[in-house]
């Protein structure tokens, strides 16, 4: 793999565009692998390489070749052979078919050339579980395992461990697939959802990007798909080539309230194990066990292994118990559907806290599931809450309403008005302008609510 990239690269004009954690990756292998590529880096801010001395002393030096930055650093794109994009970049403006068919990124670059097989998992929500765990079972039964993408590691800085008998799980967002011309071995299509519409140019640009995680398969591939998804169409598939996995469905997988089914197979919910809450989680574990039954793993060792795995911080965990009252985290919650879903996975939430960014998400079907009384308390706060709450206004809520300026007065209001049962944080919006990421966000409000200090 790592030579056939070579001889894609050489000799070309190379635009990096956005130098965050994937684009320092390519960096370094086009320095040290391709010294023929003639290599430009583009960003809004200026950018320098660090590195850490014996003593431990910090220092910062210029990149070493051409760079672009500041405010208009997008219009340099039509100049370059290969433009890199990093999966943070939006493209909105329409640079014309040209140029477009210049853009790249790793995760294109990673499906062409990948000799292993690799898992690929997206959705609007549940990927990085699913992927998890889904890495897990393989890990756990024996088998050569690699997890990548957007869970935190850029394909290129792991080359190096990905061997023909590695399977690859590659967890893949809407920004990742945007531009690929290839598909990975097994696709997993968990949901499509609104979201990111401030990344994308319309709902239906979004929801391409996601369905590219197929688009490109053979007759040799799989794919596992939502076949209850609104979004989605299973007529879409009719006629296709790969071999298509439909999950909410008794002959495919999925799960109801007495049986998990795999691969059309029913096994009772008693005998799979798991410290994951929630019925969405049962629907993440039965895509996990086909995807690693696809693969060659027994049903019986799969199941086995899901009994251990922990979930991810940030995803309805549990962090507190405090006089009574148990305290959830899910900041990672940043559409309706999710918030709905985690109310629903812990049975007794007393106290519900929402609001962050407003994205402009529709918010109806989430109005109507508080305003009828499903959580006794409602505290919004942000952008999104002030408009939650003027648009639940005329649905008279069955629910007390209260306003917040921000996650830590919603941690005090939910401390002094919940006496039993639950305080789940599950926003239902992004973190953008408030916090770094959902990840910042959730460690923020566990400190604040653990210690009392912002």
């Amino acid at each position: 793999m790592e030579q056939k990239l070579i001889s894609f690269f050489e000799n070309k004009k190379v635009l990096i565009l956005g130098f965050g954690r994937e684009g320092r990756t390519t960096y370094e292998f086009l320095k040290d692998k391709v010294p023929s590529a003639r290599i430009t880096v583009a960003d809004e801010k200026e950018q320098t390489l660090s590195s850490v001395s014996p003593c431990g002393c910090v220092s910062f030096e210029p990149l070493d070749c051409d760079t672009v930055f500041g405010e208009h650093y997008m219009d340099c794109l039509g100049d370059f052979d290969v433009i890199m994009k990093s999966p943070g970049i939006p493209i909105l403006k329409d640079y014309g078919e040209q140029t477009e068919s210049r853009i790249t990124s790793q995760t294109d670059l990673f499906l062409r050339y990948c000799p292993a097989t690799v898992i690929g998992v997206t959705g609007t929500k549940g990927k990085s579980t699913t992927s998890s765990l889904i890495y897990h079972i393989l890990k756990k039964c024996g088998r050569r395992t690699r997890l990548v993408g957007n869970i935190g590691v850029p394909v290129f800085s792991d080359m190096g461990n990905i061997r023909p008998d590695t399977v690859v799980v590659y967890e893949l967002s809407c920004h990742q697939l945007q531009y690929v011309k290839a598909s990975p071995n097994i696709a997993v299509l968990l949901n499509v959802y609104s979201d990111h519409l401030d990344h994308y140019r319309s709902f239906e640009e979004y929801r391409d990007a996601k369905f590219n995680i197929f688009r490109y398969q053979n007759e040799n591939d799989t794919l596992i798909v939502n076949s209850e998804c609104e979004n989605i169409d299973v007529s879409m598939f009719e006629g296709a080539k790969q071999h298509i996995i439909f999950a909410n469905d008794k002959k495919g997988c999925g799960a109801d309230d007495k049986y998990m089914y795999v691969c059309g197979e029913a096994i009772p919910l008693e005998r799979v194990k798991t410290t994951l809450i929630g019925k969405h989680n049962l629907y993440n574990i039965s895509v996990a066990l086909t995807a690693a039954i696809t693969v060659g793993v027994p049903l019986g060792e799969a199941i086995d292994a899901v009994a251990d795995f922990k979930g991810l911080e940030h995803r309805l965990e549990l962090f507190a118990t405090l006089d009574g009252v148990r305290w959830f985290n899910d900041s990672i919650s940043t559409i309706p559907e999710a918030a709905i879903n985690a109310v629903e996975g812990i049975g007794d939430v007393k106290t519900l806290i929402l609001g962050g960014m407003d994205r402009g998400v529709p918010y109806g079907e989430l109005e109507k599931y508080i305003a009828s009384g499903k959580v006794e308390n409602v505290i919004l706060s942000y952008g999104s809450g002030k408009r939650i709450l003027d648009e639940i206004s005329p649905l008279e809520p069955k629910c007390n309403i209260y306003e917040a300026e921000d996650i830590y007065e919603a941690a005090d209001k939910a401390k002094k008005i919940t006496k039993s049962g639950s305080v789940l944080f599950s926003p239902a919006a992004a973190s953008y302008g408030y916090f770094k990421n959902f990840e910042d966000r959730g460690s923020k409000f566990k400190e604040y609510v653990l210690k009392g200090t912002k």
